[in-house]
């Protein structure tokens, strides 16, 4: 790399994330945080219905998986998202929030389905 090159790359200036951005960002943080949420509350509404001791392993496995899919996703997202305009960022954060919501529908139609209720 020559000095010239590395002058033009050092004097172009970096943007900084919009306010549009921001706004984007922070709506899908709010919506990846009801899913975990609603997951936390399934947690501890069983173990309140239940017992803690009474909850199967199964259980325990997918009641886990729900509450690490949104922790896991939206930070993908927002990584995927990087250095994009907002529309482009909002698209890959509702990919991912598309992603979690499927995967919560079909733990709970796996849970209906070995439960039989």
């Amino acid at each position: 790399m020559t000095d010239s090159t590395a002058t033009t790359e050092a004097s172009v200036p970096r943007r900084g994330i919009g306010a549009l951005s921001w706004l984007v960002i922070a709506v899908f943080g709010l919506l990846y945080a009801y899913d975990l949420w609603e997951a936390l509350a399934n947690l501890f509404g069983l173990a309140e219905l239940l017992g803690w001791s009474l909850i199967p392993t199964t259980l325990w496995l997918l009641l886990a998986f729900l509450i690490l899919v949104p922790i896991a996703v939206y930070p993908l997202a927002l990584r995927a998202g990087r250095r994009r305009s907002f529309w482009q960022r909002g698209l890959i954060l509702l990919a991912g929030w598309a992603l979690v919501s499927v995967l919560t529908l079909s733990a709970y139609a796996f849970l209906r389905a070995t439960t039989g209720s």
